[in-house]
């Protein structure tokens, strides 16, 4: 399993039982550009508005188990949840480069969540047929582009009622922004 996340106000990254962070604030209050980018040779990088931290390779495949990838929490078990405001997340089948993470690519990848809906109903993935399922987060909020959702980071989650959103061993860049 992973799971991008804050551990004491910085990003971080789970895999596999495995955390490690970023050794940068992100709960101050501000918009961030956030992601994670896994390359051909197994090297990870989080992204905090454009600039990268290195946090190693892994060898292993990510173990995706039977869990579906979530937005928002961890898992069922509610560990680890998000508290703040999520929009626009991206997930592509490759690792973007520094430029194009930079530019907020054109491109739309494997999957897109725009977090613009304003009434109850499917969160859309706009580039894929990952629609997700909210389950408590407060939706229409101010975002960066558009609207956002809001989680309380006790119970609230989008699930994608699929464990095959992220590639488990190939590249893959994940983005979003957070506040």
């Amino acid at each position: 399993r992973s799971a991008m996340q804050i551990v004491s106000g910085d990003l971080g990254w789970f895999i596999n039982g495995d955390v490690r962070t970023s050794g940068v604030a992100v709960n101050d209050g501000r918009w961030h550009h956030v992601g994670v980018t896994r390359d051909a040779s197994n090297q990870f990088d989080l992204w905090i508005d454009g600039t990268p931290h290195s946090i190693g390779s892994y060898s292993t495949a990510i173990d995706s188990g039977d869990y579906d990838w979530l937005m928002g929490g961890r898992s069922a078990d509610n560990a680890r949840n998000y508290a703040g405001l999520l929009d626009d997340v991206r997930v592509y089948d490759h690792a973007l480069s520094a430029s194009e993470i930079r530019a907020l690519p054109g491109e739309i990848g494997m999957a897109h969540w725009k977090l613009d809906e304003t009434s109850p109903g499917p969160v859309v993935d706009s580039a894929s047929s990952y629609d997700g399922t909210n389950n408590g987060a407060t939706i229409n909020r101010a975002g960066v582009h558009g609207r956002a959702y809001a989680f309380d980071g006790v119970s609230d989650r989008i699930d994608t009622n699929s464990a095959t959103v992220v590639p488990t061993s190939d590249p893959f860049t994940i983005l979003a922004w957070i506040k």
